[in-house]
């Protein structure tokens, strides 16, 4: 009976009919064999919108919109911007469509040309006559960077966090004297959709905001008010209707919609608002003259024209035409329907997965109960949970879903507001985990602490990078597995080898002349190196089928004095031979593994004569003379999953040690030396735990 309740609760319910069914398959067969719920991160393109798209390149002739001659460019990206303008059931009179080369695009032409006072002659507030920028918390990130050019201009800059925007947007407006003339200009700004849980926020706020319902709170009674909508989210799977709904700037950006082309959007203004935004910088195609000799120019009086400096990217707005049939075809509200009930789905099925303890498997962060569609959208947003409660890494979570062709997103979502409020994170916490490492976009993903501190002799010393200079890494360059450094003190060279390709010997001392930056995406930071010449940079070159790469050691001297290694997690890992054996036993006969499997873990200490996995409860260790505090176990990467046998990639060990070690990617120890003196560890040393 239960089961029964369950399988009721977490059906899905089809929205689209059998045909539309069949035919979207059609248009998607990239993803066979691959389950992609990064949606919010990017919609797909359809094989028939890039087919369209590419098949009137090859037979039209496009020119510069600029230039002046028989090319229907111009005349196209017109029928474009009345397109878009159709696709929000709007039209040229009352909205201006300014293509930008995205959201935040957009919000930065905003951000710069908004003014807060009613004197046109004046462009920076006052204390006096200055306006207010009010945003709520769960804004993107790309809205929080308005604050600091507003605040140049001297506007008051107001957060409202979740709560305080519902209580205050719901009350009535206070009545305005309309014979008091309004001193100032002042901007509301939110998102229709929260990209971080999926909340769609009341539309309704926009004529809220219009009426003055924020000004007690922002304490100006005489100001005028503009609301920017953030519909980026939104729009991607929503019916955004501006003869409903009518803010005064609206961003956009057009591959969250349908997929291809990116690098393109949108600023829909209000004309009647578009007196407001004003602009210093004009760029090629904004003025109507301007003189070499003297600072002297006239911008032009179309709108969009004064806004869109240079050459629009022209052939990718040609291309959104079929995008938007794409749409027109599936209809928003059908689209809507489809992406809330999978939303549900994964939603309500998240919430009946429990341990074997009866503990929750995920924690789920939401603000609805994923029943009404007219307030939650398609995202949804948890974290995993261990059977005892703790969380699972996020990086643990991507690294393990990748392995399973699983595309999902992880981290905040550029949401700090939104990821901070779910957490329960104070401002303060959130400033002591930056001090401790972590950051947007970082792989920090459980906070413990950055162990830093000297490491093995000559160990991660070198790398290889590109011709970009960026660091090649395994997870990108798979056959990086087969080669291997030897150190030979006696001959004070590291000797290179490759299967099929001849050794090569690279000195170890810093014989080199030529120095280089590069940059090391481990700690995203800039490192000194110091190439190491032309032969090995060939050597690699050849070996690893990839022109141009050059080998890069990192300045010894710096190491010393700089905390940047060329280390994911910790200076020293260390592994139990016993629990790679019986982690070897678990894997089928059939991919004939070999004991020398313990160098998949990438360790540069192995430990043996202990059972298998003791050193997961060890806090302190002792090789010889050297002692190490132990920092936490290892996470593992996806590239472990990579086995190389016969130079052929089988991905094995991360799915069997998952299931080994009941979901932890966990395995090894990352070990911290409580000794920065010159030491020797030798084969054999006797290892004493606690």
């Amino acid at each position: 009976m239960m089961d029964a309740m369950i399988e009721n609760i977490v059906k899905f319910t089809p929205v689209y009919d059998d045909d539309t069914a069949r035919s979207l398959a059609r248009e998607f067969t990239r993803l066979e064999g691959e389950c992609y719920v990064d949606h919010a991160g990017a919609t797909l393109y359809s094989e028939t919108q890039v087919r369209d798209a590419s098949a009137n390149l090859h037979g039209s002739l496009y020119g510069n919109p600029h230039s002046i001659g028989n090319s229907p460019t111009h005349d196209i990206i017109d029928r474009m911007r009345y397109r878009i303008l159709s696709h929000f059931n709007t039209n040229p009179d009352e909205y201006t469509v300014i293509f930008t080369s995205g959201a935040t695009a957009s919000l930065k032409i905003v951000a710069e040309g908004f003014r807060f006072t009613t004197d046109e002659n004046n462009k920076t507030a006052t204390s006096l006559h200055s306006g207010s920028f009010v945003y709520v918390q769960d804004n993107h990130m790309s809205v929080l960077g308005m604050r600091d050019v507003i605040a140049a201009k001297g506007a008051d800059v107001i957060y409202l966090n979740h709560n305080q925007a519902f209580q205050i947007l719901s009350q009535p407006s206070s009545p305005c004297d309309s014979n008091e003339r309004q001193s100032s200009n002042s901007l509301f700004a939110f998102s229709a959709q929260c990209n971080f849980s999926g909340l769609k926020y009341p539309l309704k706020w926009i004529s809220d905001a219009h009426a003055g319902s924020l000004s007690i709170f922002a304490k100006k009674p005489s100001t005028r008010w503009y609301v920017l909508l953030d519909a980026a989210s939104f729009a991607a799977t929503n019916k955004l209707d501006l003869s409903i709904y009518k803010p005064d700037f609206v961003c956009l950006s057009f591959y969250k919609m349908f997929g291809y082309p990116t690098g393109i959007g949108a600023l829909l203004v209000k004309n009647k608002s578009s007196d407001v935004l004003n602009k210093i910088y004009y760029g090629g195609g904004t003025v109507d003259i301007a003189l070499s000799s003297e600072r002297f120019h006239r911008k032009r009086s179309i709108l969009y024209e004064r806004f869109e400096d240079g050459t629009v990217p022209f052939l990718s707005i040609v291309s959104l035409q079929y995008g938007f049939e794409i749409l027109s075809k599936l209809t928003m509200d059908q689209i809507s329907k489809h992406v809330f009930s999978l939303a549900k789905t994964l939603h309500h099925s998240l919430l009946t997965l429990h341990h074997c303890n009866g503990k929750p498997v995920v924690k789920l962060y939401c603000d609805s109960d994923y029943e009404d569609r007219s307030s939650q959208g398609g995202i949804v947003a948890f974290n995993v949970m261990r059977s005892n409660g703790e969380y699972v890494g996020y990086m643990e979570v991507l690294n393990m879903a990748a392995s399973f062709k699983i595309h999902l997103r992880t981290g905040c979502f550029c949401n700090p507001g939104a990821c901070q409020r779910h957490l329960s994170f104070s401002t303060k916490e959130i400033l002591k985990y930056y001090e401790a490492g972590y950051i947007c976009g970082g792989e920090t993903d459980l906070i413990n602490g950055k162990p830093i501190g000297a490491g093995l002799e000559y160990d991660r010393e070198w790398t290889i990078v590109t011709s970009s200079g960026t660091c090649l890494t395994q997870k990108y360059q798979t056959n990086l597995y087969l080669l291997k450094p030897i150190i030979l003190r006696k001959q004070n060279i590291m000797r290179l080898t490759y299967p099929g390709r001849p050794t090569i010997d690279v000195s170890l001392e810093n014989v080199y002349e030529k120095s280089m930056e590069y940059q090391s995406r481990v700690h995203e930071s800039k490192v000194q190196g110091i190439d190491c010449g032309s032969e090995v940079s060939e050597w690699l070159s050849l070996a690893l089928g990839k022109p141009n790469l050059r080998l890069i050691r990192q300045n010894r001297e710096r190491q010393k004095n700089d905390k940047a290694e060329l280390s994911n997690q910790a200076s020293y890992l260390a592994v139990n031979e016993a629990s790679v054996s019986l982690f070897i036993d678990k894997i089928s006969d059939d991919l004939n593994f070999q004991k020398d499997i313990v160098h998949q873990f990438r360790a540069n200490i192995i430990v043996e004569g202990c059972e298998a996995f003791d050193e997961m409860q060890w806090k302190h260790v002792r090789i010889g003379n050297n002692n190490f505090k132990v920092n936490d176990s290892c996470t593992r990467c996806q590239m472990i999953g990579d086995q190389i046998i016969d130079e052929k990639i089988i991905k094995q060990p991360l799915r069997t040690l998952t299931e080994e070690l009941h979901g932890k990617l966990r395995f090894g120890i990352c070990l911290t030396r409580l000794d920065n003196t010159q030491s020797i560890l030798k084969i054999g040393d006797h290892i004493y735990c606690s």
